[in-house]
């Protein structure tokens, strides 16, 4: 970058009129800034004693204290300008990336309404000769069966739902992203939704008690003790609901990895923590329902309810595979009458996992009891109780568990003892 000077050579020309290119410089400041310029004529005139320098002169000395100053600029501000062209690029490239997300969202709900269509033009077309014979078999119209096509739409809103809710996680600052959630959350519960301003703040304490109201006192919605106990409730139930969950995924993970190698031990040792964990939310849940009663009982009632409804859910993501456990599930911990019942560890063949006992801590025997009571007891708030949370956190869970198995249980690394 060069200097470059604001006045024209016209405007530098004596005061005299001369109209003379500018000769010599006059340095006295008791001159007005005209007066200090004297051309060739000027000079023939000026009897003054007063130190000069050419025009010329006076020019370089300017210009190069301005290349100076210009230089001592450039390196304060070039580097400046890197870095902001730089947080420009990677402004651009977020702006793309969201774009892009935002794309493949917009393209995931396409895909959704093309797979109802799909279902439609399914049961749209039938053929006449084949419901004839039907119509008389019968000799009247068959009562129409709708859990077929429901199951369809369910499984198809359930995976569609993951889909999106999984990308949706990280606009959660904006509102745009509740209210997205809101509506994943209304599919997935067949559309009997909240509205969306008590989705967004959460139900009150009597909603969450009864269906009925009017059944629990103003004294006791505001009760700080009461309210605290419910939150207590909630952690309780959903973070071992969470947990089991988890476990489930984690152990689908690891049949999928050994999938060549079924008794692989890491395989018994995933489904001897999930037997843990139906152990330990067994108990949890027995205690539950010894501690609760009158109100805070109906609480704990009704967020078992949820909880069934939410496991639920789950059996069609997993399968017939994990039908079993999500029905002891059900039935040893979320159900009203309990007792303490304990399953039994499969037993692990050491024989063939001698050299992968180094690598078990990586996921780790069931946590103790106790550990996970305290740890409870500290926290005592849990505030995700729908579906699109739990199998969000879920998947998260089995990627951690399959980035693990790739780490330390490389193919390279298999024992064919283990078929």
């Amino acid at each position: 970058m060069k200097p470059q000077m604001i006045e024209k050579i016209t405007d530098l020309y004596c005061a005299n009129n001369h109209n003379l290119e500018p000769y010599m410089i006059v340095f006295n400041l008791k001159l007005q800034q005209k007066d200090r310029i004297l051309c060739t004529k000027c000079m023939d005139e000026y009897d003054n004693i007063n130190k000069m320098i050419t025009f010329k002169k006076a020019q370089q000395l300017i210009e190069e204290n301005q290349t100076k100053c210009l230089e001592l600029l450039e390196n304060s501000i070039e580097p400046n300008i890197k870095q902001v062209e730089l947080l420009q690029k990677h402004l651009d490239s977020l702006k793309s990336y969201l774009n892009q997300e935002l794309d493949s969202l917009i393209e995931n709900t396409k895909e959704w309404i093309k797979s109802f269509n799909q279902i439609r033009q399914l049961h749209k077309e039938y053929s006449f000769l084949k419901e004839l014979d039907k119509l008389i078999q019968n000799e009247k119209i068959q009562v129409i069966d709708e859990s077929s096509f429901n199951n369809q739409i369910i499984k198809i809103n359930q995976a569609l739902s993951v889909k999106i809710n999984s990308k949706l996680q990280q606009f959660v600052n904006f509102n745009e992203q509740k209210q997205c959630s809101y509506v994943l959350n209304n599919i997935l519960n067949g559309g009997q939704g909240t509205n969306f301003d008590v989705y967004s703040e959460q139900s009150s304490i009597v909603q969450k008690i009864c269906s009925n109201p009017t059944e629990i006192s103003y004294q006791i919605e505001n009760n700080a003790e009461f309210q605290s106990e419910v939150q207590q409730i909630e952690y309780y139930v959903y973070e071992d609901l969470q947990n089991f969950v988890n476990l489930l995924y984690s152990l689908k993970a690891v049949k999928e990895h050994f999938k060549e190698y079924p008794y692989h031990p890491m395989t018994v040792l995933c489904r001897n923590k999930v037997i843990l964990q139906l152990n330990l939310s067994n108990a949890i849940h027995f205690d539950l329902m010894s501690q609760y009663q009158n109100n805070l009982r109906q609480v704990l009632l009704k967020e078992k309810e949820n909880a069934k409804n939410i496991i639920n859910q789950f059996k069609l993501l997993l399968g017939d595979e994990y039908l079993q456990h999500i029905d002891y599930y059900i039935s040893n911990s979320l159900n009203e009458k309990l007792s303490v019942k304990n399953l039994i560890l499969e037993t692990l063949d050491e024989s063939n996992s001698q050299n992968n006992y180094q690598n078990f801590n990586l996921f780790g025997q069931a946590q103790d009891a106790q550990k996970i009571l305290s740890h409870w007891i500290k926290s005592k708030t849990y505030n995700s109780n729908i579906f699109d949370s739990f199998i969000f956190k879920a998947i998260c869970y089995k990627y951690t568990t399959e980035i693990k198995l790739i780490s330390n249980f490389p193919a390279s690394s298999f024992n064919p003892k283990n078929k």
